[in-house]
């Protein structure tokens, strides 16, 4: 700090004193270069104490005295008037500026990237170390792409959007944006079933969607395929279109283009009616709450058949969509490893008997365990799990019917009921099931309908009763339960009443 404040006031003595003197100006670099040597000077102490700020400082001699030092150069610069403005450029800079731009202007621009070739409207049409086949097949898929903006500029009113597995146009922004929300969720549902390496389903060429809200008078949905094996799935977006016929769709369009991919337009014919159904109904519930309970709902009144049944379904009721859902459900709670579960899944996509395929099946059962009855616990136990909430008054019903009544096996090696009257009499031989029985209650007690909480408590105070050999104990439960039950049938038939 001190040398630099030493170094400002000699050169504003300096400034001071050239600007009255008559002799020629010093360049600026034989001022900077007397100050510098001066400046130095005064912080090494060499310099007289107060020489500027006295008033007797003779510039002439103290100039003379560092030329004959050598510490003033002899530049051949132009001289610098004292009161010029030092920051601007001049005649010799100006000059060399203009000649650098003629030089400039003479050369051909050059540029990191040459555009004047590979390039298509913008777009890059090479792969970076590809072979010829690929460029060409890139160049292709540029040139369609630049077609189809081109057509898109003179159609302002359509929209497109371009997927993993979908590109879609259409003329409806509402239906534009949903479908671009949806055709994303069904991406992942494929993704399941049919990933690669990468955990995903890659198709040679994608499916084209076109979105319009003319009115289709036979159907709202029409897939097309060419000779090439282009598919084009055309929605009509209207009132009519349910949720269910657009996921049915949109599963029967990529499941026919898998296959053709894979085997050509006879594999086509081959792909089963249940994972049609089954992969709808999975879609379905991606974009869409509760369809996983309603599928749940159907299979608990109609529990679905072994797998071998399902892969030969050919209806398409509502019963076979619920059974081939938990069927595919089953198969991926089953099969954890994605790459088997996708082998599996394209074996059934093309057409292996259900007879082979329930047998490769067996494979994933655990050991000791008989397949039949593995099958229906495990599906079972995914039905019930979405349940969900509170039973019906009708289930409700049914729910305590079945839990008041036991069996017993009979000499011939039948199964019969006992009622209640006789279960204490028959203890001993229904001690396991009476313990089992109370476990159900009370996990059915937390979905049973409140109209009938108060019969199915009774009901289980009256096993415990059994179960723990008090026979006062039962005959007061018992009178309970039956007093319960018929106040609950009263009660459910006023609710009834009033909802007419």
């Amino acid at each position: 700090m001190k040398y630099r404040a030493l170094m400002f006031l000699v050169f504003v003595a300096l400034s001071g004193v050239v600007c009255g003197a008559s002799k020629p100006a010093l360049t600026l670099s034989q001022k900077l270069a007397l100050a510098r040597h001066l400046a130095d000077e005064a912080a090494q102490g060499k310099a007289e104490t107060g020489r500027v700020l006295t008033g007797d400082f003779d510039f002439a001699k103290e100039l003379e005295r560092c030329k004959s030092l050598g510490k003033i150069p002899n530049s051949p610069q132009e001289s610098i008037a004292e009161d010029s403005d030092i920051t601007a450029e001049s005649p010799t800079e100006a000059t060399s500026k203009k000649d650098d731009a003629k030089t400039d202007s003479s050369t051909k621009k050059k540029y990191v990237v040459d555009t004047s070739k590979d390039f298509i409207n913008g777009y890059y049409t090479g792969i970076v170390g590809g072979d010829k086949d690929a460029n060409q097949a890139r160049k292709k898929e540029i040139e369609e792409l630049v077609e189809i903006e081109k057509k898109l500029s003179q159609l302002p009113d359509y929209f497109s959007y371009k997927g993993r597995l979908f590109d879609l146009l259409s003329d409806n922004y509402r239906a534009h944006t949903t479908l671009i929300y949806a055709l994303g969720e069904f991406e992942k549902v494929f993704d399941t079933y049919f990933s690669n390496d990468n955990q995903q389903l890659v198709l040679l060429k994608k499916i084209s969607i076109k979105i319009s809200d003319e009115k289709n008078p036979q159907r709202n949905t029409n897939l097309f395929v060419s000779q090439s094996g282009d598919f084009t799935l055309h929605i009509a977006w209207t009132k009519s279109l349910k949720i269910e016929e657009f996921c049915d769709a949109i599963a029967n369009a990529v499941l026919l283009k898998i296959a053709y991919e894979s085997g050509g337009k006879g594999a086509m014919e081959k792909v089963p009616i249940w994972l049609k159904m089954g992969i709808a109904r999975s879609l379905e519930q991606s974009i869409r709450f509760g369809v996983s309970a309603e599928m749940a709902e159907i299979s608990a009144k109609v529990p679905p058949e072994l797998p071998e049944k399902i892969f030969a379904l050919t209806q398409t009721t509502l019963s076979a969509q619920s059974h081939s859902f938990w069927t595919l459900v089953a198969i991926e709670k089953v099969i954890k490893d994605k790459s088997i579960l996708s082998a599996f899944i394209r074996r059934v996509l093309a057409g292996e008997s259900p007879k082979s395929l329930s047998e490769k099946m067996l494979a994933f059962k655990p050991q000791r365990y008989d397949f039949q009855i593995w099958w229906r616990c495990l599906i079972t136990g995914e039905i019930w799990a979405r349940m969900g909430g509170l039973l019906s008054a009708e289930r409700s019903v049914s729910e305590v019917s079945r839990l008041a009544i036991l069996q017993v096996n009979t000499s011939d090696g039948q199964r019969v009921g006992v009622s209640v009257s006789k279960l204490f009499e028959h203890r001993d031989v229904l001690q396991n099931e009476i313990k089992q029985r109370v476990l159900e209650i009370k996990v059915a007690l937390s979905t049973i309908n409140p109209i009938f909480y108060n019969s199915l408590v009774s009901l289980g105070r009256m096993y415990e009763a059994i179960y723990e050999d008090n026979l006062s104990d039962f005959n007061e439960a018992k009178k309970q339960f039956i007093s319960d039950y018929k106040y609950a049938q009263l009660v459910l038939q006023q609710v009834k009443t009033l909802n007419k």
